[in-house]
């Protein structure tokens, strides 16, 4: 069975941690829905129109801060890039990207001596509904 793309590999190109909050109730607290920032785009290479770059940001603001910008990089395996191709590639990209996003703030928010910071999971197709909505808006 062929796949209609291939996820190459990923790479976290900047990474932010700071505790804001020095407190010893973080300690004790119960996991709450935290504040999530996602933004998700994608660039096409100029050499090669079947390789794509995803750029994911995540920035979460609570007690602690963290911002993260990871690249996913993804090579189109149809026989030519359809109008739907860099859609397609973004939103399951984003899917196929967002846990390791998730793993590393989670395994870099418990090396503080806290709880760990979990990423709560996404609807994709929402979100990307959600922003098409406010671009019609604007």
């Amino acid at each position: 069975m062929s796949v209609a793309f291939d996820f190459l590999r990923y790479e976290i190109a900047e990474i932010n941690y700071k505790i804001i909050e020095h407190t010893e109730d973080i300690q004790n607290e119960t996991q709450k829905e935290i504040p999530v920032t996602t933004e998700i785009s994608i660039q096409k290479n100029t050499d090669d129109p079947k390789l794509f770059r995803i750029q994911l940001n995540i920035s979460v603001l609570e007690k602690r801060q963290f911002n993260m910008l990871l690249f996913g990089y993804f090579k189109w395996n149809g026989e030519s890039v359809a109008e739907d191709t860099e859609q397609c590639i973004l939103t399951n990209g984003a899917m196929m990207m967002y846990p390791y996003a998730r793993a590393a703030l989670s395994t870099i928010s418990v090396l503080d001596g806290s709880k760990p910071i979990m990423l709560p999971t996404i609807n994709v197709f929402e979100m990307f509904a959600n922003k098409d909505q406010e671009d019609e808006g604007k």
